[in-house]
């Protein structure tokens, strides 16, 4: 359990499906005490069956690139986009993949069937993750102030369960008190399953959005707490206050257990694929 818990930011960055087969059995297998019991299942399965369609998120193999000095020029070269320099890095998320991403776009189209891979009008871009800008409440103010049309995703501690929250309007730390929009809406997959996944959209628009007070203890809050991210310790992973509270301003509860902790959360901006993206510094 020590190991478990040092290594519990690091075990769900390892591309644990790109591994051999002689990898897994030596070097995997010893250890399995310290995984998820469905990630361990999910590898035993892939290892005979690789076919076969499993539950835990495939990351993207790492990508390594050589760099080269571009020749000496009078003239700025011209920006790569932001698509391509993200494809080609790293993925844009470590918590939903390209999948889990397409559903959100139909919802935010209100599609009644999912988008493709392929037909996604959407780009989503990384603004913040907690296990490399921090998990404090205040730091998602600081990164996310003045943000619009946001997903704010969580992975709960201790399961595989997603939760998350759009935002259309812009994150404003200098601002408090309930804010109005008919296009929010909370969501979750439960063990990161899309085929398992709860959609609730705002019904009450007036207090779709609050903007807590005290922005060093809350991060997020989607309603009455229908969805929220807390911390007393300045760590939205170190004790159990974020909540999804039954639903009163938006239409479904996403989880029984209303408290939880997470071990990773991550807020992306939502563009549309053929949007010009502006470059800061």
């Amino acid at each position: 359990m020590t190991l478990k818990t040092t290594l519990q930011q690091c075990l769900p960055l390892i591309r644990y499906f790109h591994l051999s087969n002689s990898d897994v059995m030596d070097k995997i297998k010893p250890y399995k005490k310290i995984l998820d019991k469905q990630l361990w299942d999910d590898l035993k399965q892939h290892l005979i069956l690789p076919d076969r369609p499993i539950i835990s998120i495939i990351l993207p193999p790492r990508v390594y690139i050589t760099q080269e000095l571009p020749p000496r020029i009078n003239l700025l070269p011209e920006l790569p986009s932001r698509i391509s320099f993200q494809t080609r890095v790293n993925p844009f998320s470590t918590i939903i993949n390209e999948k889990h991403a397409a559903i959100i776009s139909s919802w935010i189209d209100y599609k009644p069937t999912s988008y493709s891979l392929l037909d996604d009008p959407y780009v989503f871009e990384l603004i913040l993750r907690g296990s490399e800008d921090g998990f404090a409440p205040r730091t998602f103010w600081d990164i996310c102030h003045g943000h619009d049309n946001t997903i704010v995703i969580a992975k709960v501690k201790g399961t595989e369960e997603i939760i998350g929250g759009f935002n259309p309007l812009a994150w404003d730390k200098t601002k408090v008190g309930d804010f109005k929009t008919n296009k929010s809406f909370i969501f979750s997959f439960k063990d990161g399953n899309i085929k398992n996944s709860i959609l609730s959209r705002i019904k009450n628009e007036n207090n779709a959005l609050h903007f807590h007070r005290n922005k060093y203890v809350i991060g997020p809050r989607f309603g009455k707490a229908e969805f929220m991210l807390k911390s007393c310790e300045f760590d939205f992973t170190k004790d159990c206050l974020s909540e999804c509270q039954n639903s009163e301003f938006y239409e479904k509860s996403l989880r029984e257990d209303k408290k939880f902790s997470i071990i990773d959360y991550e807020v992306l901006k939502v563009f549309k694929s053929d949007q010009p993206i502006a470059y800061v510094g």
